[in-house]
């Protein structure tokens, strides 16, 4: 396949999916309302500590994100060795995707700084924002 035509078909897909990443980071707080939900119902079936059940949750949280970043550079380093993109341009990708974690980082913090100053429950008011399970209103989902 032409080289004109993979290079950008890559970058375009991992910038989609620093999208997809990041509105997924939109509903954090919500699934951390549902982790926290799970990590009390397994301390207490288990009788363990929650913030032991918490440490666990988090251990394989970063050993996931770990994976995920190994997996990713090694198909990098593929594609550097294929000549689908030279050594400088993956760490140029590499850096930009970094800078994108952050600046998702920083979003979500904004965003839920904003809830607060505002004076909005956001664990109370994602139902009604479609962000999972949907009480008030069964069987829609969608967004904010």
């Amino acid at each position: 396949m032409n080289k004109k035509i993979i290079l950008p078909a890559f970058v375009i897909g991992t910038l989609a999916l620093a999208g997809v990443v990041w509105f997924g980071g939109l509903h954090v707080k919500a699934a951390s309302a549902n982790s926290d939900t799970l990590i009390d119902k397994i301390a207490q079936k288990f009788n363990v500590p929650k913030d032991q059940v918490q440490a666990t949750f988090d251990e394989v949280r970063a050993e996931r994100q770990n994976t995920r970043k190994v997996e990713q550079s090694a198909r990098l380093d593929q594609a550097v060795k294929d000549g689908v993109i030279t050594q400088e341009q993956k760490d140029k990708l590499v850096a930009k995707q970094d800078e994108m974690r952050a600046r998702m980082g920083k979003n979500r913090e904004e965003l839920e700084q904003w809830f607060k100053d505002n004076g909005i429950d956001h664990d109370k008011l994602s139902s009604y924002m479609g962000s999972g399970k949907d009480d008030h209103h069964p069987g829609r989902h969608g967004s904010i």
